[in-house]
């Protein structure tokens, strides 16, 4: 093989390899993110989901459960109504599995589908300290919004980690 086929070969494997690395960044934690969810969320609460069921078929992967709200962040209602996602197999990059996070405590991102019900393909969930270094980035740049302030206090009320 000649050298300009094989630098040509290489040169193709590292940009498709550089394209998927940005590509896939955009789904990593990050202060524009957060912004982004904080304003299209219906509420943004802590708490742990709960009472959850889950059902496999051959095309997709069904589940339901309740959100236990321990402090609301924006939006209203401690009792919210149950939530269902579905999760389809034939989707190349299928959405996270929400009853992976059963029982863990952290901030649920909720947004809803044009017909008001829970889009559990919007709707996120991030854990307390993701939350708190995304929180503390934004903060060495400039001052937290209202929104953004509600929910570092919030978080507070439940970090363990050293004084800072």
């Amino acid at each position: 093989m000649n050298a300009r086929v094989t630098q040509s070969g290489i040169w193709l494997v590292l940009t498709v390899l550089s394209s998927s690395a940005l590509a896939d960044t955009k789904w990593l934690p990050s202060p524009a993110i957060l912004r982004e969810y904080m304003c299209a969320s219906r509420s943004v609460v802590i708490g742990r989901l709960t009472d959850v069921t889950v059902v496999r078929g051959s095309r997709a992967r069904s589940g339901s459960g309740r959100i236990a709200v321990e402090k609301i962040v924006t939006g209203a209602g401690h009792v919210l109504p149950a939530i269902e996602w579905s999760d389809r197999n034939e989707i190349g990059c299928p959405r996270l599995e929400l009853d992976q996070f059963k029982g863990r405590l952290g901030v649920w991102f909720l947004r809803v589908d044009s017909s008001g019900a829970f889009d559990g393909f919007a709707s996120d969930f991030w854990e307390l300290d993701t939350t708190r270094r995304i929180l503390d980035e934004i903060q060495q740049s400039e001052p937290l919004t209202p929104e953004l302030l509600a929910l570092s206090r919030a978080i507070e009320l439940y970090d363990h980690s050293p004084a800072r």
